[in-house]
């Protein structure tokens, strides 16, 4: 009996790899017959039915994240906190230094000239 919990965690990550290796055998050799045997999966790319099956890539989870008062948090529930702050103060108008704001402004945006200002000032239109 294994008794260390990392073990254990190694142990189960194993075996669940193990059987998500046989399901995905098991489907592709599922794939193949019904490819050969249905009329509708004839011009359909094995690939394509496979990939079909195979999950998308796990979500990629922040370990640890630095607050803004220069903490490192790693438990979800206040990493959690910091991204919803961040993303507040970022789409809030109210923490705007606008003497920054306007030097970003007139560095990085290309003004437009007289003529152009007309032609986007004009309905939209198919042609």
């Amino acid at each position: 009996m294994i008794t260390n919990p990392n073990e254990n965690v190694k142990r189960y990550n194993t075996y669940r790899k193990s059987l998500h290796t046989q399901f995905l055998k098991d489907a592709r050799n599922s794939l193949l017959k019904q490819k050969a045997d249905l009329e509708e999966f004839q011009n359909i790319s094995l690939n394509h039915l496979y990939k079909q099956l195979t999950p998308l890539r796990k979500h990629n989870t922040i370990p640890n994240l630095e607050t803004q008062a220069g903490r490192q948090t790693t438990t979800q529930n206040e990493i959690v906190e910091v991204v919803e702050t961040f993303y507040k103060n970022l789409y809030s108008s109210t923490n705007i230094d606008q003497v920054i704001a306007s030097k970003f402004l007139d560095q990085n945006v290309a003004k437009l000239n007289p003529q152009q200002s007309v032609e986007l000032e004009k309905p939209i239109t198919l042609k």
